[in-house]
């Protein structure tokens, strides 16, 4: 339909222009129809033989362009000139330089596809590179054009591949080495209380106070044991993401002070000075109170042991819309090396520390 509303167009504008005889008019349209009708044939053949495998080269497919239109070109000059009757030579002239045109269609063809190929050839490496597995691969396109917009999408998800596969790796590595400390806490109340029963059992440990001291020891491991199961348990729904959190309006001043009153004896043991303060402003927060209770239990314990004299002190308040509860110590402090790793689940400073 296009081809032959564009071959209507040029008959109009030739019929006001020239003014050539009807017969004349006819035939030069059905000419000129039937050789768009070739080229458009031919052109739609190129994208089909690529489909079909049998034209493997882009750059072949970007010469046939010109070679096509140029074709073209000839046939339309030679059918007109024959109804104008040129001159043999005027028409050798046209041809000579209807070929010389093709040669430089030719020659601008293969150098834009010898671009256009190297940047398909950096596309594909680093395509092939990311299904090998080598995740650093990137694709260097210099140009702007729709290539150079893949390379970009390309490298990003190269990138963030390279990150998520990097993050895991870290986790598998961290994963294996809580795996052998938990199997070190497991295995020493198990190996007490295997010790203790042995001898219990054997009859070696007679004594009434004794055997009562055993059966202490042997409930408090038990007890051990229990809470390290729970807080396996605990990290695995935290793991899948299924941890329940009950929310509800609780006081950072009760939080705070429980905590002061459940450490007190520890720290005084220690000779550590155990202070809180909280602002009186602020206001109630909406937090599951028990599992905030042992997040902050769980860093003045740490702040504790690695405080062998001073003080440790817990301060609340707000922090623009946030409210902030800080836990301080005038202990070791945390190596620089390991400063980076703090938040990494299963990360242990000292390796070497059940």
């Amino acid at each position: 339909a296009v081809l032959a509303a564009t071959d209507a167009a040029v008959l109009a504008v030739m019929q006001l222009a020239l003014g050539p005889p009807l017969a004349d008019l006819l035939q030069l349209g059905s000419f000129l129809f039937v050789s768009g009708l070739a080229a458009l044939v031919l052109g739609s053949a190129v994208p089909f033989l690529a489909r079909r495998g049998l034209i493997r080269s882009v750059r072949f497919q970007l010469v046939l362009i010109p070679v096509l239109v140029v074709a073209l070109t000839m046939a339309n000059v030679g059918f007109i000139g024959h109804l104008m009757f040129v001159s043999p030579h005027d028409l050798g002239l046209l041809t000579v330089v209807l070929l010389f045109a093709l040669s430089l269609s030719v020659l601008l063809a293969f150098t834009l596809s010898e671009v256009l190929r190297g940047n398909i050839r950096t596309l594909s490496d680093a395509v092939g590179g990311l299904g090998a597995g080598n995740l650093r691969v990137r694709a260097m396109v210099a140009t702007r054009d729709e290539l150079g917009m893949l390379a970009d999408t390309l490298n990003v998800m190269a990138e963030r591949l390279e990150s998520a596969f990097t993050r895991q790796q870290e986790l598998e590595t961290a994963r294996r080495q809580m795996v052998v400390a938990v199997s070190h806490d497991l295995r020493t109340p198990l190996s007490s209380m295997r010790a203790v029963a042995e001898s219990l059992n054997d009859g070696i440990v007679t004594d009434p106070a004794t055997v009562r001291r055993y059966l202490r020891s042997i409930e408090s491991e038990v007890a051990r044991l229990s809470t390290l199961i729970d807080d396996l348990f605990e990290l695995s729904q935290i793991d899948a993401g299924s941890l329940p959190l009950h929310r509800e309006p609780s006081s950072l001043r009760d939080l705070v002070s429980d905590v002061l009153v459940g450490m007190a004896p520890r720290a005084e043991q220690q000779g550590v000075a155990l202070t809180g303060e909280v602002d009186e402003s602020l206001p109630s927060a909406l937090v599951d109170s028990q599992r905030m209770h042992r997040v902050l239990s769980n860093l003045v314990q740490n702040a504790l042991q690695h405080t062998r004299s001073g003080q440790v002190f817990i301060h609340g308040k707000a922090a623009g819309p946030e409210l902030e509860i800080r836990v301080s110590d005038t202990g070791e402090g945390i190596p620089p090396e390991d400063l980076p790793h703090v938040f990494e689940p299963f990360y242990r400073s000292d390796r070497s520390r059940g």
